[in-house]
């Protein structure tokens, strides 16, 4: 409890937190599987460098919105490509 209430935490506030750390942890590992299957296309690759340097280049100047637009804009990429991804992949999706 010491360390909760150091960084400024209730108990409650950590168990929320830690929820929501299971739940991205939870999604994050289904990207990341779908992110592998898609690198199989000729593109993919070439678009993903696109994407993180956006990303990267909004965190490194410090503008936020930048930041956000170009991560929703590599999320929404990714979920573009679903479709086609599990119709090419059957056996790895429910």
């Amino acid at each position: 409890m010491g360390t909760w209430l150091r960084h400024g935490l209730t108990p409650k506030a950590h168990r929320s937190r830690s929820r929501d750390w299971n739940a991205t942890s939870d999604i994050n590992s289904h990207v990341h599987r779908v992110c592998s299957l898609q690198l199989r296309y000729p593109d993919s690759m070439t678009r993903l460098i696109a994407e993180h340097g956006a990303i990267i280049s909004a965190l490194d100047a410090r503008d936020a919105e930048a930041a956000a637009g170009a991560m929703r804009n590599h999320l929404n990429g990714i979920l573009a490509d679903l479709p086609q991804t599990e119709a090419d992949n059957p056996n790895l999706f429910d």
